[in-house]
């Protein structure tokens, strides 16, 4: 049996020895890195062992050798005929020793491709992600269900930011991290793929993924407490599919992490003493006896086993072949390479004249490789551009062997230099007396030029049968025509696929304009037509009205304010420049939700007339504060809130922050007498726009807090926002230039900014909107989540209220 199938045999024996003990003695012990230790050096050992060689206590007795034939299988030489260039192949018997070298070199490629395609997704996957860099690791926020680590880079499932759990699942994983347990991971799948056929590698990674979690969990537990850990395992159980090289949070031996987390580390530490005599007794039982032979002897030895590959028909037990006879095609490669003149008599190309040609001319692209036919030296180069043989090179092999190479483009090796069989000396040209490029080889034997084709024995030369040129490339002619001729028949009927499509299409959207003008007209009616009390009133049939219910009333929208029907009796029906009429999905999304029965936009033709009915609805606005008795009523709107939780980044979130910002600034008013502050929400609940605007109906000034967002890390500032479509734009204005003033003079960046917010646009007294910094920034969402900042913010935008109320 040959020595390399003894090898594996030994380490596999050993690795499984190594197992049991393991198995048996060191399993159970809380002494994980000692255990993990152990079972890679056990793993790495059982490959080394084997190569031990321990002194024999014989003597020493010189090996006799005996004298044996070199047995060398030779293919039978095919003789050589003309013009087709055929390799010669043998034919291959299958043997189970031919067989198996492939059928686990298949088998270990496709190993190593799955690892390449998994650290392929997990690239996919990193570039996919949010990135938050931390000092040591990488932590990347991602669409996966479970987390999971791989080298510095931890993986965290988006629901999870924010959690109960997330600090202890992030805890668990820079364990994974700190303790470099991807390197085993990475290492065993190597194993794994080279030695799949071991059974014991499996156990040994098994072994090692339990270890790492018992690694992790006792990581974590020095920090949390341990019953409130196990229910985040039990919250996190799931079953992950393939890990690959990756550390899972959620694997499958909940059960056993449990018991090693309630285990103690009990005084048995000197079991490991064990592994010493252990060891020993491996190497005595398993290491070599004698020197193990020679890489070379052990392929000899397989070369022996598998046999001669192909149809042997001759061989010989004295026979060397000889390197200085030209064997082979001089051609490095030799796809779309043809012999286009034989050696012998022939009509010349040019002269046409019937001549000797003494070598064989091979037609191939200029730039081909040329290489040596046989070991020899460069004893000639010729370079007589344009006539005769052109550029040539002459090599002699000696035994009066010498070979030539003509028309050739470039030369690779220069005259004096010793080449070997095989070695690139030129490429092909057409350099000389030629009508295309092409390589002319000659063989010369003893000063006389021979036929090279009988010297050339990895080819074989034979006629062929070339079909007529026009009757094949009519049969192509006919064949790309019926394929143009179905490609532009399929093309066609698609065109008419969607042409009917399209006439469908329009069809339908004529359907709709007819419906959209026909409710724009009854609409227009209800409008224009009123009874006597001065309500819109409809027309039945052109003979009767009735008048609208306040269910069915559409909204109605005067040059993009929304009015109510005392203001929409105040318009001149010629007054009126245009109409449009929105419906349903359009009606609701454009004016949210407020135009669930309909919308009609009607737009003015004066201006002033425009901004007389604006001044109107300010003036009854400011008339409804002055009846407010009692102190200033400011209206503090911390954004979000319930399932909205608005921008979220390093397991923080805007609604809470924003909320405790709020209560802060209501506590610089406590023993305010003049100044009273009112919430739109004071707790985690969820409050419509509407609403909010609605709060704002007997207040003198609205504060609505936010925190932004930006793909740019680095934006750092605070920003104040007004809405141009406010009634109460220009004390807006002059409001968010003081809070600029106050935040700007404690060192804070401060940007204004004019946007489209329905809450500032509607809102019934001068409103801004602050955006205290970016959760997005590293530093900004460190000092806003903490007390420091929280405290900051709010005092500054107190201090802005006091000072804006004065202002307005």
């Amino acid at each position: 049996m040959s020595d390399i199938i003894i090898y594996l045999l030994k380490v596999i024996l050993i690795q499984g020895f190594f197992f049991l003990f393991y198995w048996l003695v060191l399993r159970k012990t809380a002494f994980h890195s000692l255990n993990r230790l152990f079972l890679l050096g056990a793993m790495g050992l059982a490959f080394v062992i084997p190569f031990i060689e321990l002194s024999s206590f014989q003597p020493h007795v010189p090996e006799v050798v005996q004298d044996s034939p070199i047995v060398i299988w030779l293919a039978e030489p095919t003789p050589v005929e003309e013009w087709t260039i055929v390799p010669v192949k043998n034919e291959v018997k299958l043997t189970l020793g031919s067989v198996l070298p492939w059928a686990y070199g298949l088998f270990t490629l496709v190993l190593l491709v799955r690892s390449l395609i998994y650290l392929s997704a997990l690239e996919k996957l990193k570039r996919k992600s949010e990135t938050i860099k931390k000092r040591w690791f990488t932590l990347y926020r991602t669409s996966q269900s479970h987390p999971f680590s791989f080298f510095s880079n931890v993986f965290m499932p988006r629901t999870l930011f924010g959690s109960g759990a997330f600090d202890q699942v992030l805890a668990h994983e820079c364990v994974h991290v700190r303790r470099f347990h991807s390197v085993d991971r990475l290492v065993l799948d190597f194993v794994v793929s080279l030695f799949w056929f071991n059974p014991f590698i499996y156990l040994y990674r098994n072994a090692l993924i339990e270890i790492h979690e018992y690694q992790a969990d006792e990581g974590v537990l020095r920090r949390y407490d341990p019953v409130e850990y196990q229910e985040v395992l039990f919250s996190q159980l799931r079953s992950p599919q393939y890990s690959g090289l990756v550390s899972h949070f959620n694997v499958q031996m909940i059960k056993k992490r449990i018991v090693m987390m309630n285990k103690q580390k009990k005084r048995t530490g000197w079991i490991y003493a064990l592994t010493v005599p252990v060891t020993l007794m491996v190497v005595f039982a398993f290491s070599s006896k004698e020197a193990m032979k020679p890489l070379n002897d052990v392929g000899n030895e397989i070369t022996s086993f598998i046999g001669p590959i192909g149809d042997v028909k001759e061989y010989a037990t004295t026979y060397f072949e000889q390197d200085n006879e030209p064997s082979i095609l001089p051609f490095k490669e030799s796809a779309n390479i043809r012999m286009s003149s034989n050696y012998g008599m022939r009509m010349h190309p040019i002269t046409k004249e019937r001549k000797m040609h003494s070598g064989v001319d091979f037609a191939c692209q200029s730039g081909t490789a040329i290489i040596a036919t046989a070991d020899g030296t460069v004893s000639e180069i010729q370079n007589k551009v344009g006539e005769g043989y052109g550029k040539m090179m002459v090599l002699n092999h000696g035994d009066g062997f010498q070979t030539r190479y003509a028309q050739l483009s470039q030369f690779k090796a220069r005259q004096g230099q010793t080449v070997t069989k095989g070695d690139v000396i030129a490429l092909s040209g057409n350099s000389g007396a030629s009508t295309a490029p092409h390589l002319h080889y000659e063989v010369i034997k003893d000063g006389k030029a021979v036929n090279p084709a009988l010297y050339i024995k990895n080819y074989q030369f034979t006629i062929k049968e070339i079909p007529k040129v026009k009757e094949v490339e009519k049969a192509e002619s006919n064949r790309k025509s019926k394929q143009e001729q179905l490609q532009k028949e399929q093309e066609l009927a698609q065109v008419k696929a969607e042409l009917v499509q399209r006439e469908k299409e329009l069809v339908l959207a004529k359907e709709q304009l007819q419906e959209m003008e026909e409710e724009e007209k009854r609409m227009k009616e209800e409008i224009l037509f009123q009874d006597q009390n001065g309500k819109p009133k409809i027309r039945i049939d052109g003979s009767g009205s009735r008048s609208l219910s306040s269910k069915d009333q559409p909204l109605f929208v005067v040059d993009g304010e929304i009015v109510n029907r005392e203001s929409l009796s105040k318009i001149d029906p010629n007054d009126i420049e245009s109409i449009n009429v929105l419906k349903d999905e359009k009606a609701t999304d454009k004016y949210d939700g407020k135009g669930e029965t309909g919308v009609v936009e009607i737009y003015l033709k004066d201006s002033k007339k425009r901004n007389k009915l604006k001044e109107k609805d300010k003036t009854k606005s400011k008339e409804k504060i002055k009846e407010k008795q009692g102190a200033y009523r400011v209206i503090i709107d911390p954004g979000h809130g319930g399932k909205d939780f608005g921008t979220t980044s390093f397991g923080l979130n805007e609604k809470e922050i924003v909320l405790e910002v709020a209560k802060k600034i209501r506590d610089h008013f406590v023993n305010h007498e003049n100044i009273e502050i009112v919430y739109t929400r004071e707790s985690d609940d969820s409050v419509d726009l509407l609403n909010r605007s609605n709060s704002t109906a007997m207040a003198d000034m609205l504060v609505s807090l936010h925190i932004d967002f930006d793909k740019d890390e680095s934006k750092q500032f605070t920003g104040l926002f007004l809405d141009s479509r406010s009634l109460y734009y220009e004390e807006s204005l002059a409001l968010s230039k003081v809070f600029k003033n106050e935040i700007e003079e404690n060192g804070r960046e401060v940007r204004l900014g004019v946007s489209n917010f329905f809450l500032l646009k509607s809102s019934q007294c001068p409103s801004v909107l602050i955006e205290l910094g970016f959760l997005s920034n590293s530093s900004d969402a460190m000092y806003l989540s903490s007390d420091e900042g929280k405290e900051f913010m709010a005092s500054r935008i107190a201090k802005s209220i006091e000072k804006g109320l004065k202002t307005i």
